[in-house]
């Protein structure tokens, strides 16, 4: 049998896929999750019972560069739903969250809830990008599972076991990247798997779907490498660039929702280091553009939206969106999201920006000026 159908059966057939290195890189993840649970405090508990109600609050804008309070800014008002956010749908009419144990799909305009979703993992760790499909992962190193369902039925059509614990979909919902013998690129039209490469770690999607960047842990990159990009298709396993970054640094990994580090004509690369620092590159030839140093705390989340605008997430819990239109960053927007790190960010149709942080609820902000 070939070994694209002993990898991947759809529906009623198991993959038994051999232990790899990911017990180790799994352990690092479960190490970091804990941290993030022992540095809640008691405001979360309070957010969580209004999570799910449409609030009114404003960001502040930074065009000249100043600092605006938060109750005088001039931004629209946010939307707040309750889970840890990862994106929205393509038309724009939805945000998917996660709800452990479950996942929810709420109303991108009113914020209604308009479903739940949950399999047999312990969390939902994705959505396609038209909310059609939902994947799920459970499990400690020596037993994960990754699952993937029906969102309208809750149908499952994927077990991968020995994989966690997350999934990256393309943008046209056609391939799914998950973390297996390193990285496993699979064919949701065929079964198959176009192709597998040996790291792992935050990964995504080009906008036209033929690469995949990832950020691997760093016991798994060479020496000054943030990040890798492959051809999905092909059959080549080695990566078409390495992409370094002059100031020196490692990789910041951790990133496991809808990431958008590329630019949406696919001609840029933007991915933050563990100097706190984003660096940008040039897509197509792999050099260094742009570093944008944080005033404050480090940034840890990148997502690019139109015309050249790039967000990124602070730990110091700001959201700040950059022109990179010129021959230097220059920050136009900043929003004073949580009162802890911003973990993820990502633009929406009508010029809106997504946050999201672990045990805060999910807002959606409109960029546009009152």
């Amino acid at each position: 049998m070939p070994e694209v159908q002993e990898v991947f059966r759809m529906a009623t057939q198991k993959i038994r896929p051999e232990p790899g290195a990911l017990e180790r890189q799994f352990q690092g993840q479960r190490r970091r999750a804990a941290r993030r649970k022992t540095g809640a405090v008691a405001l979360a508990a309070a957010l969580a019972i209004v999570a799910g109600v449409i609030a009114i609050q404003a960001a502040r804008d930074t065009g000249d560069g100043g600092r605006v309070p938060v109750d005088k800014g001039t931004r629209k008002a946010l939307l707040r739903v309750s889970g840890y956010g990862f994106g929205f749908s393509t038309d724009g009419t939805r945000v998917f969250t996660r709800t452990d144990p479950s996942g929810a799909i709420y109303d991108a305009d009113t914020g209604a809830l308009l479903q739940t979703v949950s399999g047999r993992g312990e969390g939902v760790v994705a959505f396609s990008p038209d909310g059609s499909l939902f994947v799920t992962a459970k499990g400690n190193p020596a037993c994960c599972h990754t699952y993937l369902d029906e969102t309208a039925t809750g149908r499952e059509l994927l077990h991968i076991r020995k994989a966690c614990c997350f999934a990256a979909f393309s943008p046209d919902g056609r391939f799914v990247a998950v973390p297996r013998r390193g990285t496993s690129v699979i064919d949701l039209a065929t079964g198959e798997i176009v192709n597998r490469f040996a790291p792992w770690g935050a990964m995504a999607f080009s906008p036209d779907g033929e690469r995949l960047l990832v950020s691997p842990f760093p016991e798994d990159a060479e020496e000054g490498v943030i990040a890798y990009v492959y051809d999905v298709r092909g059959g080549r396993s080695e990566p078409v660039q390495s992409l370094r970054a002059d100031s020196g640094g490692g990789n910041v990994p951790d990133i496991f929702v809808d990431w958008v580090p590329w630019s949406a004509d696919g001609s840029m690369v933007a991915v933050p280091t563990s100097t706190g620092r984003v660096v940008v590159w040039d897509a197509r030839t792999g050099e260094q553009m742009f570093e944008i140093v944080p005033e404050a705390g480090k940034f840890v989340a990148t997502a690019f939206g139109p015309d050249d605008r790039l967000a990124t997430g602070s730990t110091d819990g700001t959201a700040i969106v950059w022109s990179l239109s010129g021959d230097a960053a220059e920050s136009v927007i900043t929003i004073d999201a949580y009162d802890r790190r911003v973990d993820h960010v990502v633009f929406g149709q009508g010029d809106r920006l997504m946050t999201a942080s672990w045990h805060r609820p999910t807002k959606v902000w409109s960029l546009h000026k009152r």
